[in-house]
C-alpha cells in the first residue's frame, strides 16, 4: 500500500547533536561500517573511569546487563522501596509498552523520563534523582532543574493504523490511512537510569555516557551508541572491537538510494519550484 502514496524522500544533512568536524566525520564513517575510525575513537575517548562523573549513564548491549546494573544500584540504596505495576487495557503488544511493566523506586534512585513535559522542564530522556516515592506518585529533581516535579501515572493510548483504498468523488482509487485506538498502557513514566540498552538510547542526546561496545551484536549498534554523546569529552569506552561497526548491507543500499533521490528532488525543487511536488 505504501508505494501508492508516492512519498518524496528528503535527507536532512545538518548535524545538530555534535559540533566538532572530526568527531562528525568519524561518526559518519562508523555509520556506514568503515572500521578505519576505530583508531580515532581509541585515541580520543576516555577508557579510565577514575575521573568518571557520578551517575554517568551506562549503555549496554542487552537488557540482562542493564537490568543487573540498575537492580544492584537500587538495592544498595538505604530507603523504603515502592513498586509500581503497569495496568493494561485492550490490545497492547510488547512493543507498545513504553515503560517497564514493573519498576521499584525509592529516594535516591536515578531515573529517566519517558514522556515530554516541557512546561515542567523535562522531556523524554531527561535524567534525574528521586527525592520521594509513594504509592500514587514519584517526586523527581531533574538534573539542572531548580524545582522538584511530582510525576503521576501516565496513560499511553495504543493506536492501530492501516492503509486502505477508498474511491474519490470521480470514482478513482485513493490511498488513505485509517487510525483507531485499540488499547491503553498506564504506568509511572520513568525508568531506572543507571544503565539502559543501546537500542533504548536511540534518539537520545547525552552529555556523557559509558559504553562497552565489545558486546555489540546487531548491525548499527556501535554507531547508535557512539553518536548519543555530544562530544568526545563525554565518551567513556569500556571496550571496543571491529564488530561494533557491523552494518546491514541492505540499509547501506537504501541509504544511498534515498540520498540519490533526495538530491534529485532538491535539483527539481531548484528548477521548478514547490509546484513540482503538488499532487496532480
Amino acid at each position: 500500500y505504501w508505494t501508492g502514496f508516492d512519498f518524496e524522500p528528503h535527507v536532512l544533512k545538518t548535524v545538530v547533536r555534535q559540533s566538532a568536524p572530526d568527531f562528525i566525520d568519524n561518526l559518519n564513517r562508523a555509520r556506514v561500517g568503515d572500521a578505519s575510525c576505530l583508531d580515532y575513537f581509541n585515541a580520543h575517548s576516555r577508557s579510565s573511569r577514575a575521573y568518571l562523573p557520578k551517575d554517568t549513564l551506562v549503555l549496554c548491549a542487552n537488557n540482562r546487563i542493564a537490568d543487573s546494573i540498575n537492580r544492584e544500584n537500587v538495592d544498595a540504596l538505604d530507603a523504603p522501596k515502592v513498586e509500581f505495576t503497569a495496568a493494561v487495557t485492550g490490545m497492547v503488544n510488547s512493543g507498545d509498552k513504553m515503560a517497564p511493566e514493573r519498576i521499584v523506586l525509592c529516594r535516591g534512585a536515578r531515573v529517566m523520563s519517558l514522556v515530554n513535559s516541557p512546561q515542567e522542564g523535562y522531556v523524554n530522556g531527561t535524567q534525574g534523582t528521586v527525592t520521594d516515592a509513594s504509592a500514587d506518585a514519584v517526586t523527581v529533581k531533574f538534573d539542572g532543574a531548580d524545582e522538584k516535579v511530582r510525576i503521576e501515572r501516565h496513560r499511553w493510548e495504543i493506536n492501530k493504523s492501516e492503509a486502505i483504498v477508498e474511491m474519490d468523488e470521480e470514482g478513482r482509487p485513493v490511498n488513505r490511512v485509517k487510525t483507531a485506538v485499540v488499547g491503553a498502557y498506564t504506568q509511572i513514566p520513568l525508568k531506572l537510569a543507571y544503565a539502559i540498552t543501546i537500542h533504548k538510547s536511540q534518539g537520545m542526546t547525552l552529555d556523557r555516557a559509558v559504553m562497552d561496545l565489545k558486546r555489540t551484536f546487531a548491525p548499527g549498534m556501535g554507531y547508535v551508541a557512539l553518536s548519543r554523546v555530544e562530544s568526545l569529552g563525554g565518551l567513556y569506552l569500556a571496550g571496543v572491537n571491529e564488530r561494533m561497526f557491523l552494518v546491514s548491507p541492505d540499509a547501506v543500499v537504501l541509504d544511498g538510494d534515498l540520498r540519490e533521490a533526495s538530491a534529485a528532488a532538491s535539483d527539481q525543487l531548484a528548477d521548478e519550484g514547490a509546484n513540482a511536488f503538488k499532487p496532480a
